[in-house]
């Protein structure tokens, strides 16, 4: 087989596979659709190309995703459903692990790995991210949240 071939079918079968989690995960990031689908394809086309080890793929291909979504502008009130709409009112790095641990269902440690935060911090975002889904639905009493790291800031 050629080895241009063989590296188009190899793209095609990585993408056929990621494609659905990151879109996904764009559209429950940032709310738009459109453009979530263009972060979608932008972001495979850039991390085929990019070297990196086949065992942390898909902690590395995340970590690229939540990284094009934090610059991403979130559509906010143009959407639809109820409960996106909620998550994109939500600071980003609450977003991004609400998103990661409920959205996706990863674990502690992957969430941690591609936010850059350590397993605590992201247990306290989910669980200030929470209470601040159940203010914005009615069901629950908002509290003031946890400090802000400097990282998280970012």
């Amino acid at each position: 087989m050629f080895p241009k071939k063989r590296l188009i079918e190899d793209a095609g079968h990585f993408s056929s596979k990621w494609a659905p989690v990151v879109i996904r995960f764009f559209q429950l990031f940032i709310g738009d659709q459109p453009a979530a689908e263009a972060l979608t394809i932008d972001t495979l086309a850039e991390y085929i190309r990019a070297p990196g080890a086949d065992d942390e793929a898909s902690v590395r291909l995340l970590r690229h995703v939540f990284m094009k979504a934090m610059a991403a502008k979130t559509a906010h009130g143009q959407i639809a459903d109820p409960v996106v709409r909620a998550v994109t009112q939500l600071e980003p790095n609450k977003r991004a692990v609400i998103v990661l641990l409920h959205g996706l269902s990863l674990d502690l440690v992957t969430v941690g790995k591609i936010t850059g935060l350590d397993q605590a911090r992201v247990r306290r975002l989910f669980v200030d991210a929470l209470e601040e889904l159940r203010w914005l639905f009615g069901d629950g009493k908002k509290t003031e949240p946890g400090p802000q790291t400097s990282r998280e800031a970012q």
